[in-house]
This record gives C-alpha cells, structure tokens and sequence, in this order.
C-alpha cells in the first residue's frame, strides 16, 4: 500500500527527534505553513509535541512515512532548524526548495 496513511502498514518508517521549544515555532511557521510545507514536500507525516510536554524545555518531532519519505523529511527538519527560519516562515520556500532537489512529487502514486 505504497504512500499508506496512518502509519500501521507494512514499509512504515518512524523517527524521532528532540528539538528545543524555542525551535518549535521555526517548524511550525505562521499558521502551520513551514510544516505543511515540510510534509508536503517530503510526503512524511510530522507531529510536533505540544510545548510542555517534556518540561526539559524539549518537544518532540515524530516523522513517520516511507523510509524515503522520513529520511526527506530529517533532512529538511535538519535545515529549517540550521538555517533558523524566521517564525512567520518568511523565506521558507527557499529553504524548502534548497533540500533534495527540484521536482517533488511522488512516482507511482
């Protein structure tokens, strides 16, 4: 079931990063725009804990998709996070953009 959605199926990947609350709102962006962005772009589907949740001032990032898919998305996570969007996700196209290629899009969908 090539691109299966709730993550049960068989060739489901899952990781999980730790990233600080203040990086949060990097991923996240204004009105959840950075993170759609990174799921549409890698396919994956990311959850990000609610601030709170780990009172290390810690939240985690779950990606879960294809092995492909959540290798993608760590990369992209990677980025944002390097780069330092700004939280309103000005500029987050580049960013985006800059990680695995042009194109997008899934093959055999």
């Amino acid at each position: 079931v090539a691109g299966g959605g709730d993550g049960s199926g068989p060739g489901v990947a899952t990781q999980t990063l730790t990233v600080p609350n203040t990086m949060a709102g990097a991923l996240i962006g204004k009105a959840g725009g950075v993170i759609r962005a990174l799921e549409e772009r890698s396919g994956c589907k990311i959850v990000i804990s609610k601030e709170g949740a780990d009172r290390q001032g810690m939240r985690t990032v779950s990606l879960v998709g294809s092995t492909e898919q959540v290798l993608l998305a760590n990369e992209l996570v990677a980025t944002v996070l390097r780069v330092g969007t700004l939280p309103d996700g000005s500029d987050t196209a580049a960013v985006i953009s800059s990680v695995g290629g042009g194109g997008g899009g899934y093959a055999g969908g």
